[in-house]
Order: C-alpha cells, then sequence, then structure tokens
C-alpha cells in the first residue's frame, strides 16, 4: 500500500469522480483511495474469494465502494464510465491487448490509467521462461518498451513511467531493520487453493528477483 499512496499524492481526484479497481484483489487499495478522495469506488476481481473479502471490508467502510465480479478483459461498464482507472499486478496475467482496450474504453475522456505491472529486466533461459509462463498460464512477458507500445496500440496518447525498480531492489528496501528475513505476506482468506497459489506466487518471485522489476505507468487518453 506504500507504493499506491505514494503514486496518487499527487493526483486530484474530485469527490464527485467514479475510480475503479480493476482486479481489485482484498480491497485494500478500494479503501484506501476512497479514504483519501472520498470518491465513488468501482471494485472488481474475477476470484469470487477476492469479490467475498473486498465485500466485506466494503461493508465496514464508510464510503461509497461497489463490488462486482467480473473478467477484466470483458468489463461490465457502459463506454467512458471512469475518470481513472487503477489496475495494480493484474494485466500482465490477461489477455494485455484485450484488457487495455477496455480501459481506454470504459475511460472518460482525457481519463487517467495507472498501471503497476512487471517487467523483464533481465533476459530468461528458455526454460525459465517455460516455468514462468505456466505457472501463471501467460502467453508472454512484456518489458518496459513492451507495456508503452500496447499501451499506445491500446488508445493512450500520453504514456509516463512514475516508478520503476527491479524486484531484488524492491525487496532490499523492504528488509527487516535487523537483516533478517521478512516472512511471506499472507493473505486471510479461506479457500486454501488459492492461499496455496498466493504463496507459490511469491516464491517465484523471489526466485527470479534479479530478473523481473516493476513499472507503475500513468497514461492518459
Amino acid at each position: 500500500m506504500r507504493l499506491t499512496k505514494e503514486i496518487f499524492l499527487n493526483e486530484n481526484i474530485q469527490s464527485s469522480a467514479t475510480v475503479l479497481d480493476a482486479g481489485c484483489g482484498i480491497g485494500d487499495t478500494s479503501i484506501l483511495l476512497a479514504e483519501m478522495f472520498h470518491c465513488h469506488i468501482e471494485a472488481i476481481d474475477q476470484h469470487p474469494e477476492m469479490v467475498r473479502v473486498t465485500a466485506a471490508k466494503a461493508k465496514n467502510s464508510a464510503h461509497a465502494i461497489t463490488v462486482a465480479q467480473g473478467n477484466i478483459e470483458n468489463l461490465p461498464y457502459k463506454n467512458e464510465t471512469f475518470e481513472v482507472i487503477i489496475s495494480e499486478s493484474v494485466t500482465a496475467f490477461t489477455d494485455t491487448s484485450k484488457t487495455l482496450a477496455e480501459f481506454s474504453r470504459t475511460l472518460k475522456e482525457n481519463g487517467v490509467l495507472y498501471l503497476i505491472e512487471m517487467t523483464v529486466e533481465q533476459p530468461f533461459s528458455k526454460d525459465e521462461e517455460e516455468e514462468f509462463l505456466d505457472f501463471y498460464g501467460m502467453e508472454e512477458m512484456l518489458t518496459e518498451e513492451g507495456w508503452k507500445e500496447r499501451l499506445k496500440k491500446a488508445g493512450f496518447q500520453t504514456v509516463q513511467v512514475v516508478k520503476a525498480n527491479t524486484v531484488s531492489n524492491e525487496m532490499s528496501m523492504q528488509s527487516a531493520p535487523d537483516g533478517q528475513e521478512q516472512p511471506v505476506p499472507f493473505v486471510m482468506i479461506d479457500n486454501n487453493d488459492l492461499r496455496g497459489v498466493l504463496e507459490d506466487h511469491y516464491v517465484l518471485t523471489y526466485q527470479y528477483a534479479e530478473k523481473l522489476g516493476y513499472r507503475v505507468f500513468r497514461a492518459q487518453l
């Protein structure tokens, strides 16, 4: 949440705005943005357990947060619905061309997309790439330039990188003060299969920390 809060500190989102949290996970970003800007949040995720957890948090929130289950490759919203869309570590695991086209379709004129996604920093061997793609069900892994090309093709006129880092550098910045290894983040959810997948995700990310990075893209129509 530190990164999300940091990138939105300089945004001026009006309370009348509607913001989409695309691939909302457990809803922490939805809650954060609702508290920061007092705007209406639409949160959507494909996994029913994530929807359940986010809906429970939204129910206990004093802010306007609507939660839906759905696929971000085919968003259940009308054209030009949102002033802002944020998607954190989700789009890479979809058909990126379809998802970015949906973001473009549902953003209003001059709308802003914040995309926080992993990037390839160093080449993977054939076996490493196959292991990674198979685990996530991905068709490809994109570099920073690859993401920029996809965003431009989806109709975004301005694409900025507002933050960049490697996974290994990010991990070292967040290491415990006494030098001990921090525990793997754990999501308190009821679905044991999903918890197992998330744990495997963290292990795989650590395994390739030297070869992976992330970018925060700010794209505008």
